[in-house]
């Protein structure tokens, strides 16, 4: 009896001892937890809006707008979706990370050196604060987000290469019903180019 009791209290000081080890590891683990998924979250909510306003770059380049337009579009695009989805007081132009949580750099390059490919560069900074980091001397993290948007504009009718192969059985032609080479149907057909093909070509 006495010996079953010895082995009782022996039991309960294990459970104390682990219990008092494992509670601040859970509570540690939690708060990790919570800061790295609030920072993925906002890093998601930014690489949505730097994927919009080089979007709408993009959009006003194909427009033939402004430089300075162009810019002020960006601004106005990261302000709106910046806003909307997190608590942030200002968009500022800056190509450093923000002194504060409730603010976000923005950075933007256009490209405009061919007339046929114009490019919109996007990139976005902000700190995302931590709560349960900033006991241990880290109160935010910062966080970065970019994008990259082209208009690109033809250069002309049939700016390509065409390859044909196999055997058709829908040539136009009502004598040649197993025509190998190029086919083209359809009003309009402008050809630009040399053409050159193994069979016929059929119009």
């Amino acid at each position: 009896m006495l010996l079953s009791r010895l082995l009782a209290q022996r039991q309960k000081g294990a459970v104390l001892v682990l219990s008092a080890l494992a509670i601040p590891m859970l509570f540690a683990t939690t708060g990790l937890a919570i800061d790295l998924g609030s920072a993925y979250l906002w890093h998601t909510s930014l690489q949505n809006a730097a994927d919009a306003a080089a979007l709408a770059g993009a959009n006003a380049l194909k427009n033939g707008d402004a430089t300075s337009t162009v810019d002020n579009i960006i601004l106005t695009s990261v302000t709106q979706n910046v806003k909307n989805d997190r608590d942030i007081a200002q968009v500022v132009r800056g190509t450093d990370t923000p002194a504060d949580t409730d603010t976000v750099h923005l950075e933007t390059a256009i490209d405009r050196t061919s007339q046929q490919k114009q490019t919109s560069r996007v990139v976005l900074r902000q700190k995302v604060p931590f709560h349960f980091l900033s006991l241990f001397g880290y109160p935010s993290i910062g966080i970065s987000a970019s994008a990259k948007a082209q208009y690109t504009e033809a250069g002309g009718a049939f700016d390509y290469v065409l390859f044909g192969g196999g055997r058709s059985s829908a040539y136009s032609s009502t004598t040649d019903t197993s025509c190998t080479g190029l086919r083209f149907r359809g009003a309009g057909v402008r050809l630009s180019g040399s053409i050159g093909t193994n069979g016929t070509i059929g119009l």
